[in-house]
C-alpha cells in the first residue's frame, strides 16, 4: 500500500512537471498515476490552476487543450472506479450514524493530518480515531480554525492569481478522497498524507516567502550573508530537524 501511494506521487509529479514542455509525456504519466491509485486525480485540477497562474497565454492554451485529454481520461476512469469502489465498500459502516458527528470527525482529520505532517506525531499505518461526538471536541475545533485560516489565504492568492493558490488546492483535493465522505475501513493513515504533503509544503513555503518579503527580511538576509553563508545557515537549521524526525520515526 505504501508503494502504491508513493507511485501516485511519482507519476503525478512527473505529469505536472512535464506538462508545459512535454504534454504528451505528461498525459501518459497522468494515466499511469490513475492506474496506480484513484487519489492521483488531484493532478488534474492542480494542473489547471498551475497553467492559469504561471504560463503565458499561448503556452496556456496548448496546455489547456491537453488537459482536456486528461479530463476525458479521468471521466472514463471515474466511471469504472466508482462502480468498483461502491461494491468494495458496500459493507463498510460509516464512522457514526449521525451526519453532524461524521462532519465534525472529518474536519478533525484536517487537524490530525496537519499535526502529523508538522511534527511526525501520530504517524501510523492504521488509525482508528474516536468520532468527534462532542460539539467542543478539540480536534474538530482545531480543524475548523485551520480551514478558516487556510481558506482565507487561498481566496486572497486566488484573487491575485498567484501560484500559491494551486498548492492550497492541491492539499484540499488530495484530502477530499480520504475525508470519509465515502466511508472505508481505517479512516486515518499516514500514507493518506502523501498526496497532501506537496500541497502543504508548497503553500506554506510560498506564504512564508511572501510574509518575509513584506517585512523586508529577504532583502536584509541577502544583503547580510553571502550565498554560501545562507546555505550553511539553512543546513544548520534543517539537519537537526531531519535527525530528530528520523529518530522519532524509529
Amino acid at each position: 500500500r505504501v508503494d502504491a501511494a508513493a507511485r501516485v506521487i511519482e507519476h503525478a509529479l512527473l505529469a505536472l512537471l512535464a506538462l508545459e514542455r512535454r504534454p504528451a509525456l505528461a498525459t501518459a504519466c497522468f494515466a499511469a498515476a490513475l492506474l496506480a491509485k484513484p487519489t492521483s486525480a488531484f493532478a488534474l485540477p492542480v494542473a489547471l490552476l498551475f497553467t492559469w497562474t504561471r504560463l503565458r497565454a499561448d503556452v496556456a492554451r496548448r496546455c489547456f487543450a491537453w488537459l482536456g485529454v486528461w479530463g476525458a481520461l479521468f471521466a472514463i476512469y471515474a466511471v469504472v472506479e466508482m462502480l468498483a469502489f461502491t461494491r468494495a465498500v458496500s459493507g463498510v459502516a460509516p464512522i457514526h450514524p449521525d451526519a453532524f458527528v461524521r462532519l465534525r470527525t472529518s474536519v478533525g482529520f484536517v487537524a490530525r493530518y496537519l499535526v502529523m505532517a508538522a511534527s511526525s506525531l501520530g504517524v501510523s499505518a492504521f488509525h482508528e480515531p474516536p468520532a468527534a461526538l462532542a460539539a467542543f471536541d478539540p480536534w474538530w475545533l482545531a480543524g475548523l480554525a485551520i480551514l478558516a485560516v487556510l481558506g482565507a489565504r487561498a481566496i486572497v492568492v486566488l484573487r491575485a492569481r498567484q501560484e500559491e493558490a494551486a498548492y492550497w488546492l492541491w492539499a484540499v483535493v488530495s484530502f477530499l478522497p480520504v475525508a470519509q465522505i465515502w466511508p472505508f475501513s481505517f479512516p486515518l493513515a499516514d500514507r493518506y498524507l502523501y498526496p497532501i504533503l506537496p500541497g502543504l509544503i508548497g503553500g506554506f513555503l510560498l506564504w512564508g516567502a511572501a510574509f518575509a518579503k513584506r517585512l523586508g527580511w529577504s532583502a536584509a538576509i541577502a544583503a547580510r550573508f553571502e550565498p554560501r553563508a545562507r546555505l550553511a545557515l539553512t543546513v544548520a537549521f534543517a539537519a537537526p530537524l531531519l535527525l530528530a524526525f528520523g529518530a522519532h520515526s524509529q
